[in-house]
């Protein structure tokens, strides 16, 4: 669903199944934004985020989760230590999208 309001919105969005195919992503057509989700299969989405800036360090992220438990939260926790905008989930299309605006300057 996110992917799609981003497209209706004129971003062009490549999508990845989880955490090693984002990285794959990446390394093979970089993006300008990545959003990871903190829970993902096989590699969650700080560990992504974490890997892909060590090849890309002006990689720009916004981490979001909808999991309300202990690990989800420290993980947001972490990112935002990290600097990288965190959104819980449901989040509005308007916080999403003033969220990549900002990004973006």
């Amino acid at each position: 669903m996110l992917c799609e309001m981003l497209e209706l919105e004129g971003y062009t969005v490549l999508e990845a199944s989880d955490g090693d195919e984002g990285i794959w992503r990446q390394s093979e057509q970089p993006a300008d934004l990545i959003i990871v989700d903190v829970m993902m299969p096989d590699k969650d989405g700080i560990d992504t985020m974490l890997e892909i800036k060590d090849t890309f360090p002006d990689a720009k992220f916004i981490v979001v989760s909808g999991e309300s438990g202990y690990i989800p939260k420290a993980k947001l926790g972490m990112a935002e230590i990290l600097g990288v905008p965190t959104l819980r989930k449901p989040f509005e299309r308007k916080k999403i999208l003033e969220t990549i605006e900002q990004l973006q300057n």
